[in-house]
């Protein structure tokens, strides 16, 4: 059987591969792997973290900066992403506020206490989940928030629905896009795999709880779990 380390590294890899070669794609990508539930999902995690304008944000994972988006009217963002492509797709929609660091989740090129928030979408299925929520309790200001999803595994009244979208239709397109871009394939591809093996669910809330979060909840919204906390 796989060491837990061993599936980290391997997980981690596929992580490299699909974001060498989705970055020109990335925005877009989102939006269809999603079927356009990418913005609910936005929309409801600022809901439910309250960020004052003043306050020192970062965005690990940022990608291509889509999050910043939507957080238009704040005063200082970091983001942080493993994807150097990425980055220069983030610099180049100019926001003002947005600073960009490359760095990985699991090991975070910031300061301790430096941040009163932390957003991540879509990175901690690719982590070791106590270790990606140590990094973030520790780059927290004490009192600090921390608000994340990535994709959930089908469960519920709509799980049926839910696996014909992640494991039926995903794969399909991503066969589809072989013949039309295949540099997108590779994600369309492997994604439902990370979503059946993926243990994040499962770990999320005791990772949170054993580091000394508090206030910890989740939600469920189709194809999606969001998770947000209070550092202590």
């Amino acid at each position: 059987m796989e060491s837990s380390n061993q599936a980290s590294i391997s997980v981690k890899a596929i992580a490299r591969t699909i974001f060498s070669t989705l970055p020109a794609y990335y925005d877009s990508v989102v939006m269809l792997m999603t079927f356009y539930r990418d913005r609910a999902w936005k929309f409801s995690l600022l809901r439910y973290i309250d960020t004052p304008k003043r306050a020192k944000i970062a965005d690990v994972g940022s990608g291509t900066a889509l999050l910043e988006g939507y957080l238009t009217d704040q005063e200082f963002i970091c983001g942080i992403d493993i994807s150097l492509d990425m980055l220069y797709l983030a610099k180049e929609k100019r926001f003002s506020s947005l600073e960009l660091v490359l760095g990985d989740a699991e090991k975070l090129p910031l300061r301790n206490n430096a941040f009163d928030t932390v957003f991540s979408c879509y990175v901690v299925k690719y982590c070791n989940t106590f270790t990606f929520v140590n990094e973030v309790y520790r780059i927290l200001k004490r009192g600090g928030k921390l608000g994340l999803y990535d994709f959930s595994k089908p469960s519920g009244v709509s799980a049926p629905l839910h696996a014909l979208y992640a494991y039926g239709a995903l794969k399909l397109l991503g066969y589809l896009m072989l013949a039309i871009k295949k540099a997108i394939a590779y994600t369309f591809l492997n994604l439902p795999n990370l979503i059946i093996n993926s243990v994040w669910e499962e770990k999320i809330e005791e990772a949170l709880e054993r580091t000394g979060f508090q206030n910890i909840s989740s939600t469920l919204k189709l194809g999606a779990r969001l998770c947000w906390a209070k550092k202590s």
